[in-house]
């Protein structure tokens, strides 16, 4: 399907998602589940605003340049360095969150996000295992 297709479909369902959200907390006053969906709203409404500015703001050129230059093998270690060094920095920025959440007394919200600190731990490990045996 067409970027920009895509891009208009998740931003009007990112638009109704927030909007539903909103009128539902104010008639129901749910947060847990209303902020749920506000926040799929978000997600959607941002990833649509991104395929739209690709599909919109860049030339068919300038597009092909772009597949050129993700495919570029150069680019993917640029890529794979960037995400190696934003993972180390989470590492440690995840059970700090974790820890002040579960202090300022949302302990599932604290240990939900230091669980998934633990499940990107051992995700590391098994992908860096699995290439080294690739490469």
């Amino acid at each position: 399907m067409n970027k920009k297709i895509i891009g208009t479909i998740l931003v009007t369902a990112g638009i109704l998602f927030m909007a539903g959200g909103l009128i539902a907390r104010k008639v129901t006053n749910e947060t847990r589940l209303t902020s749920c969906v506000l926040a799929a709203g978000i997600l959607m409404f941002g990833e649509g605003v991104q395929k739209l500015s690709v599909g919109f703001l860049m030339t068919p050129e300038q597009q092909k340049q772009r597949e050129i230059e993700v495919n570029d093998e150069r680019n993917a270690q640029i890529r794979g360095k960037a995400v190696w060094k934003s993972y180390s920095i989470m590492r440690f920025l995840l059970p700090a969150a974790g820890f002040a959440l579960i202090y300022a007394g949302d302990l599932t919200a604290g240990i939900l996000v230091v669980g998934i600190n633990l499940i990107q731990g051992l995700l590391a490990a098994g992908f860096e295992e699995y290439y080294r045996k690739r490469m």
